[in-house]
């Protein structure tokens, strides 16, 4: 059984589990030798819920009201005195166009985007 956290911060319907998957390699190999992001990723596998169609950028078209995997990679900040971590790619999973199987694809999305959307959505659905 997945961990699965309600992300209150977001004040959204957007919802945090176990990522099953490996995280990606970094795709700055000098980033660790500069002292700025490190190469230590990590990929947050996330559930936006979305209760009316919706477009982002980067979508075709307007995608039908449902659940979508959303794949946030980060990368550690080194040199700090805590861990942190700083976004560098998000992802959602969307239906891969002409497949009649249940294959889908990745599209990069702007995060904040997102966020916006379904911030949004909430205020619309009150």
């Amino acid at each position: 059984m997945p961990l699965r956290l309600l992300l209150s911060s977001f004040g959204h319907n957007l919802a945090l589990r176990a990522n099953p998957r490996p995280a990606i390699a970094s795709k700055s190999p000098s980033a660790a030798c500069d002292g700025g992001i490190g190469m230590n990723p990590r990929t947050k596998r996330l559930i936006a819920h979305f209760r009316e169609p919706f477009a982002l950028r980067g979508l075709e078209g307007v995608q039908p009201a449902g659940e979508y995997d959303v794949d946030v990679d980060e990368e550690m900040i080194e040199g700090l005195s805590r861990l942190a971590y700083h976004r560098v790619a998000t992802f959602i999973h969307v239906p891969a166009r002409g497949s009649k199987a249940h294959r889908t694809q990745l599209v990069a999305i702007d995060y904040d985007e997102l966020e916006m959307a379904l911030k949004k959505e909430q205020e619309t659905n009150k």
